[in-house]
């Protein structure tokens, strides 16, 4: 699918055209499953994005998908040590690397 394809999905997904409460904890479980997987990081993070910006007044008001969304949170802050922790073991190597020639 293309840009626009995924926006329209992404926007009818909303209860005014027809979604659900549970087709909203679908996606927010597939968000959360990408990020499991830490493949697609950014893939996940632009629809998340997207999903937050359009449907923020109804999460807000489901504390089912409030709590899917506390478990991406937390996710997420995984991921970052992750790669924070990578690249802080990188940047000590180039240093070395930069010291011993």
């Amino acid at each position: 699918m293309g840009p626009s394809a995924i926006d329209l999905e992404i926007r009818s997904m909303s209860l005014d055209m027809g979604g659900t409460i549970d087709l909203l904890q679908k996606f927010l479980q597939f968000i959360l499953f990408l990020l499991s997987t830490r493949k697609n990081f950014e893939l996940a993070n632009s629809y998340l994005a997207l999903f937050l910006s359009v449907h923020a007044d109804q999460i807000a008001s489901e504390q089912v998908l409030v709590n899917i969304l506390e478990q991406i949170k937390e996710m997420q802050e995984l991921a970052w040590i992750n790669l924070k922790t990578t690249l802080d073991k990188n940047l000590c190597m180039v240093s070395y690397l930069k010291s011993v020639t």
